[in-house]
């Protein structure tokens, strides 16, 4: 019933439900919500920079309860990113130690790059938090979080996926 809902409030707000039915949750697993935006042969990426840490993740954030993971993408990619994005479907799900990462691929996108949301009000000299388009060969370079992430992301750059 709660998917029906969403799939309902989807239609209205971007024209079509995505096919994804929600996750059933993982025990004991934070569950997060991330989206692959490419454009012009890079990615975006927020770049985060702390004491003693520098790595890389794709903007996205963690999914409310009886939130679908999709509604969350779309959510969290808005208030991180100031980026409206239609979905295009699943590009993949990692189960990490810690977490779940739902990772969606970007149909379309419109609006101004901003940071925004709790990332820029917890940006600090200690807390680094900032959006980058990143292509192929920089992408090889980076630290990107979490492990088994890179080989999707980089496949999404390859000349004859036609992006």
């Amino acid at each position: 019933m709660l998917w029906s809902l969403a799939a309902r409030a989807w239609s209205r707000l971007r024209g079509a439900a995505p096919a994804v039915e929600p996750a059933p949750p993982a025990i004991g697993k934070r569950q997060r919500a991330a989206i692959a935006i490419v454009d012009g042969g890079r990615i975006l990426l927020m770049h985060r920079v702390k004491p003693g840490k520098d790595y890389y993740v794709l903007p996205g954030g963690g999914i409310k309860r009886r939130e679908t993971a999709a509604i969350a993408c779309v959510r969290e990619t808005r208030e991180e990113t100031g980026l409206n994005v239609r979905l295009g479907g699943m590009l993949c799900v990692l189960d990490a130690k810690d977490r779940v990462e739902h990772v969606f691929l970007a149909a379309s996108h419109a609006g101004e790059l901003r940071l925004g949301g709790p990332e820029l009000a917890k940006m600090g000299p200690d807390n680094l938090y900032e959006l980058e388009w990143l292509d192929r060969e920089q992408l090889r370079r980076v630290k990107l979080k979490p492990k088994g992430l890179l080989p999707h992301c980089l496949a999404l750059l390859e000349p004859a996926a036609g992006r």
